[in-house]
């Protein structure tokens, strides 16, 4: 058997320290108001069950430690009472159940991902039953249920999606047809694959490099918003065809859905449940997938298996690859496909020579700020993958070529 050999960087001490770099600030929160017009039209496709309602909260995953979920509605709540929501979510969900994750609130509604324990999952669709606006609640299930978040956190926001989309500019018409899985998977393997329709992946860019549905449109953007402000463009022209749109958990979809029926489009149907619904009903049924690959995650685990197509590559070597990770310096944070191999070589960095020297110091262990000028970068820098494949092909070309670091050319 032939030997693999592993690139190991190993520093030389530099020369001369270079000057530490001022942090890019935060960007500026979102100043839209929340629109009116959004009735309870749409919040009737927020709550379209992936299955019977209550089903996946009261004894899924008994057996395991925690289970991870996804909620969402569109219903409209006054300031002071998404402050109140606030309160008492931090305090029964956190403090009285152990529930961790990430929860929005807007005067358009809540969005949430969460991670509760195993034993106390039965617990979540009656305590959110308790607020009026939340009764109906549907809690969407995750395929894999492995560590998903470390803390809860609770916050209000001025939309539970960011979209963009000026209330003046834009009403919000009817919810879109929301289909079951089992409608979407016949309607796309039978007459509608035959027919004329559009197919639309309301993900970014990064999310459809790891996984899609055959034959989708995958707009070349890395915000929700800037799909938003084209997704006219990609539908002209095709007013009469169905639209078809899928996204992870459906939240987009009914969004974008309803701004694209306020446009006059008639047959604009959506994946209820997303593609974690989908992904349950092929593991339930054994259908043919189709969709292949992994389906991307805002959280830990940074994406869940919907079938065991591998469509991703390694930035750094070109090995085939579906595992998304952020670079180990906390400074960068660079989002990119890396697999073990490269992960080990290049101490889970994106090779520029500031990361390895910021995750090799002593003190980057106690999470110090590095010493060193840092690599920052605004959302698309970190994110867009021709973007990030670019810079992590120039810094794997500046470290060889700097003699600061060497291959030590151990073999495994």
């Amino acid at each position: 058997m032939s030997q693999r050999i592993v690139r190991t960087w190993i520093r030389r001490p530099l020369t001369s320290r270079v000057r530490a770099e001022t942090p890019v600030g935060v960007p500026r929160t979102d100043r839209i108001a929340y629109r009116n017009q959004h009735t309870a039209s749409a919040v009737a496709t927020s709550r379209v069950a992936s299955t019977a309602p209550h089903e996946s909260v009261s004894a899924t995953n008994a057996a395991g430690k925690r289970s991870t979920f996804s909620f969402y509605a569109y219903v409209p709540l006054a300031p002071e009472r998404t402050v109140h929501l606030q309160r008492q979510i931090k305090r029964h969900l956190g403090k009285d159940m152990g529930v961790l994750g990430r929860i929005y609130l807007s005067t358009e509604g809540i969005n949430g991902q969460i991670s509760c324990p195993a034993a106390r999952t039965a617990d979540l669709a009656p305590f959110f039953a308790r607020f009026e606006e939340f009764c109906t609640l549907t809690f969407n299930e995750a395929l894999d249920h492995t560590e998903s978040f470390q803390r809860l956190a609770v916050n209000i926001r001025e939309q539970i999606v960011r979209d963009h989309v000026p209330a003046t500019k834009a009403a919000i018409g009817p919810a879109p047809t929301a289909l079951t899985p089992e409608e979407w998977h016949r309607q796309l393997s039978g007459e509608a694959a035959a027919g004329t329709h559009t197919l639309i992946d309301m993900r970014n860019n990064y999310e459809s490099s790891v996984g899609y549905f055959r034959h989708a449109l995958k707009p070349d953007v890395t915000r929700f918003a800037d799909e938003i402000r084209i997704l006219p463009e990609l539908v002209r022209g095709k007013e009469r065809e169905p639209v078809y749109m899928y996204c992870t958990g459906g939240i987009r979809c009914t969004k974008a859905g309803a701004l694209l029926r306020a446009r006059g489009f008639q047959d604009v149907r959506m994946l209820a449940g997303g593609i974690t619904a989908y992904g349950r009903f092929i593991q339930r049924t054994g259908q043919p997938s189709l969709y292949v690959g992994k389906n991307f995650t805002f959280d830990q685990r940074l994406g869940e298996d919907v079938t065991d197509d591998v469509v991703g590559t390694c930035y750094q070597c070109g090995a085939s690859c579906d595992r998304f990770t952020n670079c180990a310096s906390s400074a960068c944070n660079t989002l990119f496909l890396q697999c073990p191999t490269c992960a080990k070589a290049y101490h889970r960095t994106c090779a520029d020579r500031r990361c390895l020297d910021h995750v090799r110091a002593p003190t980057h262990q106690s999470a110090s700020p590095p010493t060193q000028e840092a690599c920052r970068w605004q959302h698309r820098e970190r994110v867009d993958p021709t973007i990030v494949r670019a810079r992590i092909t120039r810094n794997l070309v500046a470290l060889r070529a700097s003699g600061e670091y060497i291959e030590d050319g151990t073999a495994q």
